[in-house]
């Protein structure tokens, strides 16, 4: 039943118009025996979406034009630019937050 529902999905015959990209992913990711180790993301007239990786629990990077996208999650857009100008690739290595 669930693949028929994705079929009519794909083909247009359903109300919902999208179409489930990361629950097929998903299945094929595993019946490989694969797994997701992590996911790059990039920017383009659609936005970004990292929604695999998130599903996945894998880390995210972000590529400039991704980061060109992004919003501060606060209305204090001062403090996400200090701690941007601060913030080093080696930050994330380590673990957690110091």
């Amino acid at each position: 039943m669930n693949e028929a529902n994705r079929l009519a999905r794909c083909l247009g015959m359903s109300a919902c118009p999208c179409t489930p990209i990361f629950e097929l992913t998903e299945q094929l990711v595993g019946h490989l025996g694969a797994a997701v180790v992590r996911a790059y993301l990039e920017g383009d007239e659609h936005g970004i979406s990292g929604a695999l990786a998130v599903r996945a629990r894998a880390p995210i990077l972000a590529q400039d034009s991704a980061l060109a996208l992004a919003r501060p999650a606060t209305s204090d857009a001062g403090d996400v630019r200090q701690w941007l100008d601060r913030v080093n690739p080696g930050d994330f290595e380590a673990g957690p937050a110091r």
